[in-house]
């Protein structure tokens, strides 16, 4: 869901971004990542997986609350980093990346 602001009301500089909002936005984009790299691991197209992986820790990494020192961003990191172990060729992914991303996750 997106909520529009009215333009003009608040100039560009003096935005202020929560950083509560930031990490809960990490994590549903992370979540979203996981779920898409899962679908094109399945398919068969590991690489376009850990691309989007891979783009997903760069954009967390970024993020004004991993920026903070945010622990959450910390974890979201870590659990891409492992599974993007776990998906470097087809091979490893049907040995064990599938069945660690079907592991239920606490934090997405």
């Amino acid at each position: 869901m997106c909520i529009n602001r009215p333009s003009g009301s608040e100039p560009r500089e003096e935005v202020v971004v929560s950083l509560q909002v930031d990490r809960q936005r990490n994590r549903l984009k992370t979540a979203q990542a996981i779920a898409e790299a899962r679908s094109l691991a399945d398919q068969g197209d590991i690489e376009a997986a850990q691309s989007g992986l891979q783009n997903a820790r760069t954009m967390l990494e970024n993020s004004l609350s991993a920026i903070a020192g945010d622990h959450l961003c910390n974890v979201l990191d870590s659990e891409l980093s492992a599974i993007q172990e776990r998906m470097v060729n087809r091979h490893m992914y049907e040995r064990s990346g599938r069945a660690y991303l079907c592991l239920p996750r606490a934090l997405i």
